[in-house]
């Protein structure tokens, strides 16, 4: 019983991250405290055995190296301190966290949480609060991301799972997730989810380990998914063509257009500080573009610059740039074969390509979930049963 207490507890941020995270807008200060109550309880449980086997683990010494440069950035020209909040607290969090305590069993009970958690809040936020998307506790596009995190690991969970009670379960969660996808209407997270679901499916076909009945099964699943939503998909299709009709007309001031000329006024920005970028400054150069004239005004209005690679070259420079690709590279290199590097690769492809219109890992909520996932999968997941 005290075991299991102690487990509860060092596991108290992953079942957080998939709840606290995406109901809250401080969620991510919040995290610290169960981080602290977690490495608490992992060093009353594990002494510092668990220190000693983590020092060695090439996972750590990166987010050792990403977290040195955000506290540089911080105090050499100014960058974000909600990031590099979430970078520390991860570090001490992944520095005592006993890897083996992860197993396919807490995996289902996490994507269980956070399903109904995802669908329910963009309910509520979207369709009862009727807000705003900027206005959610957490930023609509954010939300989405994590929802997309769930939605790819119930997936590969589904497809790995043998047990027929077990599917039945894994896929009510994956609708659950998918519908709330749809609802969000972000649609580059929708195109990320897909390239994702479109890679796990093709590594399973490779190691010829999957049931096609099955995979039949998840793909009715998502036909209706998209059936019950067509609505909200086909008011998000409308709207993408007639911001397009506005490009092509020479109107920037839609949403895909103010994204495009954010990214056409980066190249001279970080022609001025391309190693080290400039971090919180970035903001009077910007400034002096618009007063020039030819762009829109609202350019300069904008915290980002809505693409993740641009805006670490603009705030950090290349060195930045190196360490985020990094990050998303790790799981293609570090995570052993099998369930755990499936949803690692599939996790870092919805990162990656959700970086082409936002900044996931400038949140400290979607950056706690990205480094607290893929850096405790070195290990094989255990092949508990949900009835563990």
């Amino acid at each position: 019983m005290k075991n299991k207490l102690l487990n509860t507890l060092i596991l108290m941020p992953f079942f957080w991250g998939f709840s606290g995270l995406m109901l809250f807008r401080n969620g991510d200060k919040l995290m610290i405290v169960t981080i602290i109550i977690s490495i608490i309880a992992t060093l009353s449980h594990y002494g510092f055995d668990t220190i000693k086997n983590n020092i060695r683990d090439r996972g750590l010494w990166l987010i050792f190296a990403v977290t040195m440069y955000a506290i540089f950035s911080y105090y050499y020209h100014g960058s974000s301190s909600r990031e590099m909040r979430a970078l520390v607290g991860a570090l001490l969090l992944l520095l005592t966290f006993p890897r083996t305590l992860i197993s396919k069993y807490h995996f289902k009970w996490l994507i269980a949480i956070g399903s109904i958690v995802v669908l329910s809040s963009t309910y509520y936020f979207s369709g009862y609060l009727q807000l705003q998307r900027v206005d959610w506790p957490l930023n609509a596009i954010p939300h989405a991301t994590m929802g997309a995190v769930i939605t790819i690991v119930t997936l590969v969970l589904l497809l790995d799972e043998k047990n027929s009670r077990n599917k039945i379960i894994l896929s009510l969660f994956l609708s659950l997730s998918i519908a709330a996808l749809l609802i969000n209407q972000t649609r580059g997270i929708w195109l990320s989810v897909v390239i994702a679901a479109i890679v796990i499916l093709f590594l399973k076909v490779k190691i010829k380990h999957i049931n096609w009945r099955y995979m039949l099964i998840t793909l009715v699943i998502l036909a209706i998914g998209v059936f019950a939503a067509k609505s909200h998909i086909q008011r998000s299709i409308d709207k993408t063509a007639t911001e397009i009709a506005q490009i092509k007309s020479g109107d920037f001031t839609s949403s895909i257009g103010i994204r495009l000329e954010l990214w056409m006024v980066s190249p001279e920005i970080i022609a001025e500080q391309p190693i080290f970028g400039h971090g919180n400054k970035d903001r009077e150069k910007l400034n002096e573009i618009v007063a020039r004239g030819g762009v829109s005004k609202d350019l300069a209005e904008f915290k980002h610059y809505h693409n993740q690679y641009i805006d670490r070259l603009v705030s950090g420079g290349i060195v930045s740039l190196i360490l985020l690709l990094a990050l998303l590279v790790y799981p293609l290199l570090f995570i052993l074969p099998g369930v755990n590097q499936q949803i690692g690769i599939g996790i870092a492809i919805i990162y990656g390509i959700a970086s082409l219109t936002d900044v996931p890992f400038n949140h400290g909520a979607t950056l706690f979930i990205y480094l607290l996932l893929i850096f405790t999968l070195q290990l094989k997941i255990k092949n508990d049963e949900v009835n563990h």
